[in-house]
């Protein structure tokens, strides 16, 4: 795990290739007055139990925020990592101050069949998740610069984190299909948690449809949205300052609210 900066605690969850890694500027950004802290997936459920449901992250969680003693935390779920964090603060809502999805895919997944061959084999698809990859963040991280020696320094260091820290296929797949088998949808709506979502420019998310993110600004009581101007999918890492900065100051505003107005979880519990 990782565990920077002092300040408002933050969990941020990683996506599908489950490494942290792969968002350390996004950690670093985020370290500007918050405890930032996150974990791998495979660290996070290191059993690998076959038998495991979607559900066993909300344990995983309960371990990891138990570890280092932070009892309430804002709570970051980047794509994957996302439906991990709504479905959390649905059935933790004492544990989640606030929360932030960004580039979460639909609550009700629907395979494509390049999916399932990733899912049903996914040590013979790397070469094609791999491709399919850079065939679609590729034009993103040229959009994120505005010269090619930049371009160059970004791609480089992204790889670099990448193959640094590289994805597991199979517990990947693993995840994909404990997801598969769950649907999110009723959730949203018992989460109380402020929420913000936050996407790409719909023409350079090429990875999941802003409009599948968007969902949860109908589902989740409340929520927000705002986009995160010349990014795509991975804008926490190509932008990750704006991204910090957008996500610092939801979180100050949803802790200075709360303090002048309790959530109604709390006030009912004051009032027993």
């Amino acid at each position: 795990m990782v565990s920077k900066g002092v300040g408002f605690p933050v969990a941020l969850i990683p996506g599908i290739q489950g490494r942290w890694e792969w968002m350390q500027p996004t950690v670093e950004a985020l370290t500007a007055g918050h405890r930032v802290m996150s974990w791998s997936l495979g660290e996070l459920r290191p059993d690998g139990a076959r038998d495991a449901t979607f559900l066993a992250w909300m344990h995983a969680l309960d371990r990891a925020f138990d570890s280092v003693h932070e009892r309430k935390v804002s709570l970051i779920g980047v794509s994957f990592g996302g439906l991990i964090a709504a479905a959390y603060a649905a059935r933790r809502p004492e544990r989640v101050t606030s929360l932030i999805l960004a580039s979460v895919p639909s609550p009700v997944w629907k395979p494509t069949r390049g999916d399932r061959f990733c899912v049903n084999h996914p040590r013979l698809a790397m070469p094609y998740f791999a491709g399919r990859a850079i065939g679609r963040t590729g034009p993103e991280l040229l959009r994120a610069r505005d010269s090619w020696p930049e371009r160059l320094r970004l791609g480089l260091k992204y790889a670099s984190r990448v193959m640094s820290a590289p994805l597991d296929p199979v517990a990947s797949a693993r995840w994909a299909r404990e997801w598969q088998d769950y649907d999110l949808t009723g959730e949203c709506a018992r989460i109380i948690a402020p929420t913000l979502v936050v996407t790409g420019e719909p023409e350079f998310d090429k990875v999941v449809p802003v409009d599948h993110s968007l969902e949860y600004v109908r589902l989740i009581p409340g929520a927000t949205h705002i986009t995160l101007a010349g990014t795509g999918h991975i804008g926490v890492v190509t932008k990750p300052a704006r991204f910090a900065e957008i996500a610092g100051k939801f979180i100050y505003d949803v802790s200075t609210a709360e303090r002048v107005t309790p959530r109604a979880e709390d006030r009912a519990r004051h009032a027993s």
